[in-house]
């Protein structure tokens, strides 16, 4: 029986890593924890996940719009549903589903070559006809109306009336993913995993996976993956430490209370961008000397070492210095007292910063920054936001966002966040382009960089080959379980 392939020792994964800091772009050393490693894995039994967010559905083909829980039904759709293409430990785009892609017609056309003798979990043969029919409603809203999707046998072809240069980036990432819809209904995919139980009442939330042992990039090492949504993060650092769980994810509070007890560690580059994102048509926040104002109040080294815990680093730029190589160029220093008060245009009422309120950090961070305004002499309140509140978007002179950015590319993961922002998108496609047009969104002073902040794990005693990229992306089918009386020990 074949498994995943992709498993592999620890000196290998030490080795990746150092290949990593002379990619292009990618300036800074990953902040992860390798696991022990062993060049015997064990096959069989169930890992035991906790996650903070609550999903509420495995469809890929529905988007929440809380940036986070996106974030986390995407890890979970991963493991069932596999992309046309998916990014190395480089960051860039191999095969995955499609074998071979090549464009045409100056990038307006692209043609992508699948892999033979691949079968959806339901016994369906993967065919071109139904890759388009899967990817056509999401590219439409990535690239535009103008986009067409369409198959034949093998060949899935994708045509635009523009350029699409960053294509194979964009379907490596994302909803992308490839699925087949029964007469019933039903989604079947071809990733590692199918769900074999799913309750989305419960409190928290369970849902198990089951090895797919018909995949064709081989089976999982563990038969089964129990993951609980919703879990909050005392709690998970809690199961951690006393075995109750085998892998989690944890608020910033809890990494350095994590690692006194004894849990390991699993830190991701820099990645989720907190911002402030000024209401277009909000009077109070019109004038840019205000705007400029507060972004010279805001101390964005208080936010990243005292509130994110040194889970994070401060932020002028958009993107992460590990992802663009020029985020040292945008200023990150302490507030100066000569560019705060004494030009800057007073709202006529207090301002309403509006943070999400299911976001504990984000709302740590809300209260920071209206800690730094009032002390520079800018009225403000923070108020929750979100789909359990009161509050509606007209209300808010300026949000606080959040945006995962788990792209690893610096064109694609530009035009990510700005998408988030309802920015232009860039269409930049080299490295002074991209800081260029980096700088003009940013010129106004209508976005706001505050920190981008490290998605943060704790790992159990008997988790081995724990295979995380470094911009976030899991890959729990990689990872198996030592449970022998000596796995306490290592």
């Amino acid at each position: 029986m074949k498994f995943r392939s992709s498993a592999v020792t620890e000196s290998c994964s030490l080795c990746a890593a150092a290949l990593l800091a002379v990619a292009a772009f990618a300036v800074a050393i990953p902040r992860a924890f390798t696991v022990a490693a062993s060049t015997r894995p064990r096959v069989g039994g169930m890992l035991r996940v906790e996650l903070r967010e609550r999903v509420p559905t495995l469809d890929p083909r529905v988007q929440p719009n809380e940036a986070q829980i996106a974030r986390a039904q995407e890890m979970l759709d991963a493991l069932v549903f596999d992309r046309l293409l998916r990014f190395d430990d480089r960051g860039n785009p191999a095969p995955a589903l499609a074998e071979a892609w090549q464009p045409e017609d100056g990038g307006k056309r692209w043609q992508f070559t699948l892999r033979p003798g691949v079968q959806f979990s339901d016994g369906t043969p993967l065919t071109a006809e139904i890759a388009a029919a899967a990817l056509a409603s999401e590219l439409a809203t990535e690239l535009g109306s103008g986009a067409h999707v369409t198959g034949a046998g093998q060949t899935l072809t994708i045509e635009s009336v523009d350029a699409m240069p960053e294509l194979p980036q964009q379907l490596a990432t994302g909803r992308n993913f490839i699925f087949h819809v029964a007469a019933d209904g039903t989604l079947s995919g071809t990733g590692p995993l199918v769900v074999d139980h799913w309750d989305s009442s419960a409190s928290p939330q369970q849902v198990v996976f089951a090895a797919n042992a018909q995949c064709w990039a081989g089976r999982p090492f563990v038969d089964h993956i129990a993951i609980s949504l919703g879990v909050g993060s005392p709690r998970i650092e809690a199961d951690l430490e006393f075995g109750l769980a085998d892998a989690g994810e944890l608020a910033p509070a809890e990494m350095r209370l994590a690692a006194e007890r004894g849990v390991r560690t699993w830190s991701s580059e820099p990645m989720d961008l907190f911002a402030l994102a000024f209401a277009p048509a909000r009077p109070a926040v019109q004038d840019q000397r205000l705007r400029e104002a507060i972004a010279a109040a805001i101390d964005r080294n208080a936010i990243a070492n005292v509130v994110l815990q040194r889970q994070a680093v401060p932020a002028g730029a958009l993107l992460p210095e590990w992802i663009s190589g020029y985020a040292f160029l945008f200023p990150t220093g302490p507030p100066s007292p000569a560019q705060v008060s004494p030009d800057a245009v007073k709202p006529p009422a207090p301002l309403v910063l509006v943070y999400d309120s299911e976001d504990a950090e984000a709302h740590a961070v809300a209260e920071r920054v209206i800690v730094d305004l009032r002390a520079a002499g800018i009225a403000a309140s923070a108020v929750a936001g979100g789909a359990n509140s009161s509050v509606g978007a007209p209300a808010a002179d300026v949000r606080l966002v959040r945006i995962p950015i788990a792209q690893p590319d610096p064109p694609a993961a530009l035009d990510l966040v700005l998408g988030a922002l309802s920015a232009p998108a860039a269409a930049a496609e080299d490295p002074e382009a991209l800081y260029s047009a980096e700088r003009a969104a940013l010129a106004d002073f209508r976005i706001v960089p505050l920190a981008h902040a490290s998605e943060n794990w704790g790992l159990g005693a008997a988790v081995r080959d724990w295979m995380a990229t470094r911009w976030g992306d899991l890959r729990l089918d990689d990872a198996w379980l030592d449970r022998s009386p000596t796995a306490n020990s290592q």
